[in-house]
């Protein structure tokens, strides 16, 4: 499957990761401040991101998701957000469901899960395998009536650590 189309399934399906594609990273530090004035965040990505806007399914009614995502060969990274529609009574229980779609989506297993925060909001860090070998690290936060998710995918035995580390570290809200 194109990295594309596995983008819109995943975004579908749980709205929640990224999976990977195809070849080596750039030495080349290349590595900038990308801003989503909309969106309320900023991050560092090694280029330009590709922005997409998607409508999904929800309980609610369909909701629209923007991702802005960067492929760089064996690694993908990737920024998505979207709002809920109705009020978060029970963030933590918002946050399982998150990560239970997100494995679901992925028709993988939980390797790790932990709980993080971002300014005081709420967060989960998973890592998820897939059935295709495919190592998903997602950081998942609920901020107000907001759901963003930072993601790292690459085949299993490749480490990206420092950049994937560097690439989640950097997400701010603005």
């Amino acid at each position: 499957m194109k990295c594309v189309a596995k983008i819109t399934l995943l975004a579908v399906g749980f709205i929640a990761l990224l999976p990977g594609c195809g070849k080596r990273e750039a030495k080349k530090d290349t590595w900038k401040e990308f801003t989503s004035k909309e969106g309320g965040f900023s991050v560092l990505m090694p280029k330009q991101p590709v922005k997409r806007k998607q409508t999904a399914p929800s309980d609610a009614g369909p909701i629209n998701v923007y991702m802005f995502t960067v492929n760089m060969g064996v690694v993908d990274y990737g920024v998505m957000y979207h709002d809920i529609q109705g009020k978060v009574t029970d963030p933590e229980s918002s946050l399982d469901a998150a990560r239970d779609g997100a494995v679901k989506s992925a028709r993988g297993v939980l390797m790790t899960e932990k709980e993080i925060s971002l300014d005081g909001n709420p967060g989960r860090e998973i890592r998820i395998k897939a059935r295709d070998n495919i190592i998903y690290t997602a950081r998942i936060y609920l901020v107000r009536q907001r759901f963003y998710q930072t993601m790292v995918t690459v085949p299993e035995g490749v480490d990206v650590t420092r950049a994937a580390r560097r690439f989640m570290d950097s997400f701010k809200l603005m």
